[in-house]
């Protein structure tokens, strides 16, 4: 998310964390016990309700005390500052989480009471829900302002595009133990409908380094293809092929008309690929391409308006085990992981078992029947988005958008573009990396024809 290496929190312990989410939201369900004011969860009772909420909501704060472990089994005050509480209360309620849900998830087991180190360059840590439905992780103070500034426009967005895929925010408080300082932003899990992932993807849209890539092009269709929009096998895999129980060239027996793919144990890690890894494309059928990317450019477009750059496109993907192309071939896939990309050894995991817990999947995202629940995301991808043919379902969401085009970022973009050009560049005025991410989201997303997407 971050605007750099620097964070906050590095000192903070989960259970201090733990206790300050738990608090705030008891804190939360006890003031909705007492506040008459209800929201009308219809996606038209939503947007009335949202223009109840005032841009000086935004800079409301609630504090609270709480204890917690402390060093050598002493005990430790932490204080909390809750920002905007009225904002992140209604975002919660839109996404159709409870008061009483919200505050259950942070009632860790002692065995998960631990802080991860995230991936990226932030070095910011992470802490994940009871039902790993929902995350925080720490931010920078910088990271604060930005939101707090964007948070009403934001919430207006949400309200308006229940099917956005901008990132879910929940809550987002200042923690402090003695001089100990951070800020801890709550959100939603990008895959928390994924039960497994077999490919993770953070995409900007730029054109990687000279020197950094061999895989781009490959992205060009390439002509002798016979149908460039079936999928015939997961991306990459080793494949043995037989017809009518015979053997493969290599004299081993398979099943009759099957394709088997071969992979090895499960893991519970996914390394998460980028732009210059890219080898593939992500078909769907031309109606649900069309609404995605009209979501997607709404999105971007919000994102651009509110000066915000270097987020990034997370796309999942889950190859479903069983599955029939349309030359009659069945495929069976057994612990499916991507293999090595061409000229180079994969040493990471290639399949990523997801948590499966009823409370932690979110109802079927549908309008029409959600719009009488009082439980479940509006959004129309909030359980993914079937592939062309139903050979995959992509998990898509927008994420780390708190990056301003601060002094700092003008002057990366001034010192780096005496060495490389501006397309290869995450450092780019908030305009040019949203028109880029556009342009790119046309690519990955290709276009098909009606007779493609009928069969």
């Amino acid at each position: 998310m971050g605007q750099g290496a620097a964070t906050s929190g590095q000192g903070l312990t989960a259970l201090q964390v733990a206790a300050a989410l738990k608090a705030a939201a008891e804190a939360k369900v006890k003031r909705s016990a007492d506040a008459s004011t209800a929201i009308r969860r219809t996606a038209s009772g939503i947007e009335a309700y949202a223009k109840n909420i005032q841009p000086e909501d935004c800079h409301q704060t609630l504090e609270l005390t709480v204890s917690a472990p402390g060093e050598a089994g002493s005990t430790a005050s932490v204080h909390v500052t809750e920002y905007a509480p009225a904002v992140f209360s209604f975002l919660r309620r839109v996404e159709g989480v409870s008061e009483e849900r919200f505050a259950q998830e942070w009632s860790l087991p002692e065995d998960r009471l631990k802080m991860e180190l995230g991936e990226g360059r932030s070095q910011a840590l992470f802490l994940k829900s009871k039902a790993m439905a929902f995350m925080c992780k720490t931010i920078a103070e910088e990271e604060v302002h930005v939101l707090l500034q964007v948070l009403w426009e934001y919430t207006q967005h949400i309200a308006a595009n229940p099917s956005s895929l901008l990132m879910r925010f929940y809550l987002l408080m200042k923690v402090s133990v003695q001089e100990e300082v951070g800020y801890i932003l709550c959100f939603n899990d990008v895959f928390g409908a994924a039960s497994v992932l077999h490919e993770k993807w953070d995409i900007k849209g730029r054109i990687p380094k000279p020197g950094k890539y061999l895989y781009y092009p490959h992205l060009i269709r390439r002509a002798y293809e016979p149908d460039p929009y079936l999928i015939e096998t997961p991306h990459n895999m080793d494949v043995v092929v037989t017809t009518n129980g015979g053997k493969d060239t290599a004299g081993e027996k398979v099943m009759n008309d099957t394709v088997v793919v071969k992979g090895a144990e499960d893991t519970m890690k996914l390394s998460t690929l980028h732009d210059k890894d890219l080898t593939r494309l992500f078909w769907l059928p031309q109606e649900t391409r069309r609404r995605l990317l009209k979501q997607l450019f709404s999105d971007y477009d919000f994102l651009m308006k509110a000066g915000l750059m270097d987020y990034s496109l997370l796309i999942g993907v889950a190859y479903n085990e069983t599955k029939t192309s349309r030359s009659g071939k069945r495929y069976v896939i057994e612990n499916m992981k991507m293999a090595s990309l061409p000229g180079e050894r994969n040493k990471s995991p290639q399949a990523e078992r997801r948590p499966s817990s009823p409370e932690g999947k979110t109802a079927k995202g549908d309008l029409a029947d959600a719009s009488t629940s009082e439980t479940g995301s509006f959004s129309e991808y909030v359980n993914g988005v079937h592939s062309l043919n139903d050979q995959e379902t992509y998990y898509i969401g927008i994420i780390d958008m708190l990056t301003t085009y601060s002094a700092k970022k003008k002057a990366a973009n001034f010192f780096k573009s005496f060495l490389w050009e501006q397309d290869t560049l995450s450092t780019i005025p908030p305009n040019k990396y949203g028109k880029r991410v556009m342009s790119f989201s046309k690519l990955i997303f290709p276009e098909v024809d009606d007779e493609a997407s009928a069969n």
